[in-house]
């Protein structure tokens, strides 16, 4: 008998660890999808069924309008393509310096390289929101000087100032990686005769491209729920991007009673990080599990 309750405790001791890291799971994948799920619910019900203070009933039929009114009365659909052009420069301007950055910082030793490695990971604990109306009256006076008219308004400077505060924590990601990878590809390559450059876009660029994956899937989300330096640089309602946009429809439906039309903004505002998540996912995997050739 007491052979066999050895035995069951013994067996409960080793499922035990694996039962609390299922728990642990599925509870923080509820914290997620159930929003997310009430959200999509709610963006298909109409105005009348949130006056029953029935908030998790399901909805009666299923209310598109609500996205058809978001997207063209509440202007959803101009600020979601300002957002994804915007996210887009951002992200193509942050590829184009953070990469080759990364590439000499990792391979080619010169004078200052310790030193520029540092400003760029100190770079990394300075958080933007706090410079935010420095940068604001900086771009005004330089706009001043050139006499250009509404520099700050404009989307090329929200993408670039966008890219510059994510360098520093892309660079040092790619630093990482390219420093696991073997240089023999690139010592086979040189004896080819293949420059640096060449050499960065068709040898290296194919090797990390999962890291790169790391690096857009990060940034495209910082960029897509941006809020604090797009309200305070976007003055125009035109050029407004999503979570201004959803901020504006929270406030005039929350006076008008009609949350429905509000669920849907914010579905349009979700679908689109989702969908890039489950796009990039396999690579995203591969990437954080990358360890290339030791060299």
């Amino acid at each position: 008998m007491q052979k066999t309750i050895k035995r069951k405790l013994i067996s409960l001791k080793a499922v035990l660890p694996r039962v609390i890291l299922y728990a642990a799971l599925i509870f923080f994948t509820l914290l997620v999808v159930v929003p997310v799920g009430w959200a999509v619910l709610n963006s298909l019900k109409r105005a009348a069924e949130f006056a029953s203070g029935k908030p998790w009933a399901l909805p009666k039929s299923l209310y598109l309008a609500n996205y058809a009114s978001a997207w063209v009365g509440a202007r959803m659909g101009d600020y979601f393509l300002n957002t994804v052009l915007l996210t887009a420069l951002s992200l193509a301007i942050l590829l184009i310096v953070s990469v080759p950055c990364a590439y000499v910082l990792s391979r080619f030793k010169f004078r200052g390289a310790r030193i520029l490695d540092l400003l760029i990971m100190a770079g990394i604990f300075i958080n933007v929101n706090y410079n935010v109306i420095p940068l604001y009256t900086m771009v005004n006076g330089v706009g001043r000087f050139l006499r250009i008219r509404m520099l700050a308004d404009n989307a090329v400077v929200v993408s670039l100032i966008y890219a510059g505060t994510s360098v520093s924590f892309s660079v040092y990601l790619l630093c990482g990686f390219f420093r696991t990878l073997s240089t023999a590809f690139e010592e086979a390559a040189k004896i080819d005769g293949c420059g640096d450059a060449r050499m960065l876009l068709t040898v290296v660029a194919p090797l990390i491209m999962p890291s790169v994956v790391i690096v857009l899937l990060f940034n495209f989300l910082k960029f897509w729920n941006e809020y604090l330096i797009a309200v305070t640089f976007l003055t125009t309602t035109a050029k407004w991007t999503l979570p201004i946009g959803l901020l504006d429809l929270m406030e005039v439906e929350r006076l008008a009673g009609d949350r429905g039309r509000m669920f849907a903004g914010l579905t349009i505002m979700l679908v689109p990080t989702v969908a890039f998540f489950i796009a990039v996912q396999d690579k995203l995997m591969k990437g954080m599990t990358l360890g290339g050739i030791k060299g």
